[in-house]
């Protein structure tokens, strides 16, 4: 069986642009944590791309089942990738939300006829607008954090302060902390206003939840807290597994009951949520519907290989019990 990866940042599909060194850190750890899991799989092959400015790092596990192809051009990515979506029995693809980018990968695999491990279109398109995603969260009942468009002419409906955001952003790019309307009004001119949405900010513990997902079942894996940066700026400094019994039922819980209101999941999907003083405080933050840095982590102390049991939930077969290791890991 041959295997497909394909992470955006690393892969090639900056290859035309600048590679910033935190996104590239952040991708390279991912695609290592999945290649070297889905290489203990037995009876499998892994193909995949690197981005040509890479080729003296570190990132590709020693394997003679693993083949990489290194890529100069944006041509040369897109070119690569429909023949390994083509020739592969399964892939994956991780790649941000931003400018539809995990989207238009996403399609394009689908119109080549590839077995993509990931949630349909239409979910996909749903989970990555966080002004749609909060709405329909909000008529099903389930508790998130509100959003609104940006709006330079009218104050947010919410009390200050507030966190705008691009409406489409993947982590915490362009994310911030915003105390006046002055402040929303800078940061709409230095973007498309549309783009942007503005919420109101909650204090709370930031944590996520990772899941192993089908159309009929959704299987979390072991909650997380989040270190964000302090300075207003959001900025995502790894995580820290696991939460204490309480935070961690009550975010699977929650992070649950947000899914359970999608169709068509597939694959790796990331729930971020903040957790108040009690259940009753608790909010959804966003959903990613792709494989999220937790996964770095969560791997660690996972006693069973988490990438075979996401190939094999998407082949409709059984997984084992997932167990967890004791100890604490940060990363």
């Amino acid at each position: 069986m041959q295997i497909f990866v394909y992470e955006h940042v690393t892969g090639g599909g900056l290859a035309s642009q600048p590679l910033p060194d935190s996104l590239a850190q952040e991708g390279g750890a991912m695609l290592r944590a999945l290649l070297e899991d889905l290489l203990r799989v037995p009876g499998v092959n892994v193909v995949t791309m690197l981005d040509d400015r890479l080729s003296g790092g570190k990132l590709l596990p020693t394997s003679n089942a693993l083949t990489c192809t290194f890529v100069a051009t944006q041509e040369e990515a897109n070119l690569k990738f429909d023949e390994e979506i083509v020739g592969s029995n399964h892939a994956f693809v991780v790649a941000p939300e931003s400018d539809s980018t995990l989207l238009n990968w996403i399609n394009r695999a689908n119109h080549l006829g590839g077995a993509v491990v990931a949630s349909s279109p239409a979910t996909i398109d749903l989970t990555s607008d966080k002004l749609k995603l909060a709405t329909h969260l909000q008529q099903h009942g389930v508790p998130c954090v509100p959003s609104a468009p940006c709006s330079l002419a009218n104050a947010p409906p919410f009390p200050p302060p507030w966190v705008t955001k691009p409406r489409d952003g993947a982590g915490s790019t362009a994310t911030r902390l915003v105390a006046n309307s002055a402040d929303i009004a800078a940061h709409a001119n230095t973007t498309d206003e549309q783009k942007i949405i503005v919420t109101p900010y909650v204090e709370g513990v930031a944590c996520s939840v990772l899941f192993l997902a089908t159309p009929k079942r959704l299987v979390p894996l072991l909650p997380g807290a989040q270190e964000i940066a302090a300075d207003g700026s959001f900025r995502y400094l790894g995580g820290r597994l696991p939460l204490s019994d309480n935070l961690a039922h009550r975010s699977a819980e929650l992070a649950t009951r947000a899914l359970s209101t999608i169709s068509d999941l597939k694959g790796f999907i990331g729930v971020d949520l903040i957790l108040g003083e009690t259940s009753d405080d608790d909010r959804v933050v966003e959903i990613n519907p792709r494989l999220t840095t937790s996964y770095v982590g969560l791997r660690r102390l996972s006693r069973v290989n988490l990438a075979e049991c996401a190939l094999r939930l998407a082949q409709n077969e059984s997984i084992e019990e997932l167990t967890w290791r004791s100890g604490e890991v940060h990363f």
